[in-house]
């Protein structure tokens, strides 16, 4: 398994960063986060919603692979084949100051 690590760059949720990150509020406890992925050298544009707190919260988001310069896996002569769009569902915790 190859592992990737995703760098989010932004302002909207602290740190200094060239591109920003927006929430845009949908309702209470609903978000949309627009903003930079930048992986493997590319960095592309991200929209997906989240829901949550502030002490939790979780979404689903898709990244196409191609999009970063990556090539999705084939393997037995072409009869195992990885879609192109992985969808990434996570639930994260923040920590406390």
């Amino acid at each position: 398994m190859t592992h990737v690590q995703g760098v989010r760059r932004g302002t909207a949720f602290g740190g200094r960063a060239a591109a920003p990150v927006r929430r845009l509020l949908l309702s209470r406890e609903h978000w949309r986060v627009e903003g930079a992925l930048s992986l493997h050298g590319h960095s592309v544009p991200l929209s997906f919603e989240v829901t949550g707190t502030k002490e939790r919260f979780r979404g689903l988001a898709t990244v196409s692979q191609r999009a970063f310069g990556i090539k999705p896996i084939s393997a037995g002569g072409g009869t195992v084949n990885v879609k192109n769009d992985v969808k990434v569902d996570f639930d994260i915790a923040t920590a406390s100051p």
